[in-house]
């Protein structure tokens, strides 16, 4: 896992030990990590302190489990249980873009991830990575239609599908208009992950508490 804010994450010992309920004390967790056990985006956890956030992938393959993070819609941090197959992948929000030496394109993702990536992926866009190996399967577009998964704001982790995107002379933040179940959702644009059908139907399922 990058660096993600540290309002937006949780240190993993506490993702163990008191949301997923992997670890009963201190002392477990440590040693569960010490023995590394845990894997995160696919890649051995050496620090309890390691930051955790959106959509990061937590594996314990030992007991054939695997979550993916998410907020719910009270901005807490959850951990949805996925299958194996589906922790082989990971969803990154595009934040930056920019060319580096050599005119290579290089995008920043919202975890702190860096990656060379074709022109044709613009911020805001999300990539479908696989792990532990961060090679890009899929370009996600950020376009009217997609469903979109809102990561901050009063409408935190609600879903729906985009109807436009516009300037508003009052802010110089874009505003997003989205039609969900529960009607239209007016949000900040930079809020909006754009996310795929297999994050939806992840979603539909029970959630650790």
């Amino acid at each position: 896992a990058g660096p993600h804010k540290k309002e937006q994450s949780v240190p993993l010992a506490s993702i163990l030990r008191d949301l997923l309920g992997i670890a009963k004390t201190n002392k477990d967790t440590k040693k569960i990590i010490r023995d590394r056990k845990i894997l995160v985006d696919g890649r051995k956890a050496k620090s309890g302190r390691m930051p955790v956030g959106l959509m990061d992938v937590i594996s314990l393959p030992d007991q054939d489990k695997y979550y993916r993070m998410y907020f719910d819609v009270y901005g807490k941090l959850r951990g949805k249980e996925i299958d194996k197959e589906e922790a082989k992948t990971k969803l990154g929000k595009v934040i930056k873009k920019s060319a580096s030496k050599g005119g290579k394109i290089k995008i920043t993702m919202h975890d702190g991830k860096t990656l060379f990536a074709d022109n044709n992926i613009r911020t805001g866009d999300t990539v479908v990575i696989s792990l532990p190996d961060n090679k890009i399967t899929k370009i996600l577009k950020l376009d009217n239609g997609t469903l979109c998964y809102i990561m901050a704001g009063k409408h935190i982790g609600c879903i729906g599908k985009l109807k436009e995107i516009i300037k508003t002379e009052k802010s110089k933040q874009k505003i997003a208009k989205l039609e969900s179940k529960e009607g239209e959702i007016i949000t900040v644009a930079t809020y909006l992950f754009v996310v795929d059908k297999n994050f939806i139907e992840n979603m539909k399922k029970s959630s650790i508490s």
